[in-house]
């Protein structure tokens, strides 16, 4: 009787989908919705971010190209485009295809109160997770946790905008 139960349980263990994130604290598992806030409506989200936007800083510092980015519409997806151009040298034009079909949009009120937004999605079959929070002065906080840099390494990447 043991073996039967512990092969079910091995079973659903091996069935169940493990969605883990790549960001600075490597193996921490995709948020459920009791840390990241209610379901909110995703369309009446990204309808109320659209435009553009000036990058103060990206990866931590001042931008030294690219102090334009934007959030878009198109059919079946909200585009975003923040590109980032390390220290090292290039750019990274910065799209993000966030396709509305697989795509859930949490809230909950920010610590200093404004609101943070975790926007879950899939891209290639992977989940990504982004945060959008919106600070009481305007300036909003977008991280990307699974940034990859030149080289390989995968970072958490904050882009500090304010809508123009």
């Amino acid at each position: 009787m043991k073996a039967i139960a512990f092969s079910l349980f091995s079973i659903f263990l091996m069935t169940q989908p493990v969605f883990a994130m790549a960001d600075d604290e490597c193996g921490k598992e995709f948020d459920d919705a009791n840390s990241v806030g209610t379901v909110i409506d995703g369309a009446t989200f990204f309808t109320g971010i659209v435009g553009n936007y000036n990058v103060l800083k990206a990866g931590g510092e001042a931008p030294h190209a690219n102090t334009q980015g934007s959030v878009e519409l198109e059919t079946g997806q909200t585009v975003f485009t923040f590109s980032y151009c390390p220290p090292s040298g290039g750019c990274d034009p910065g799209y993000t295809f966030l396709e509305d079909s697989k795509t859930k949009v949490f809230q909950k009120p920010g610590s200093n109160g404004g609101a943070v937004f975790t926007i879950q999605s899939m891209d290639a079959g992977r989940p990504t997770k982004f945060t959008w929070t919106v600070n009481p002065d305007g300036v909003i906080s977008l991280k990307n946790y699974q940034y990859v840099m030149p080289g390989g390494a995968v970072t958490t990447l904050e882009h500090v905008i304010k809508k123009i």
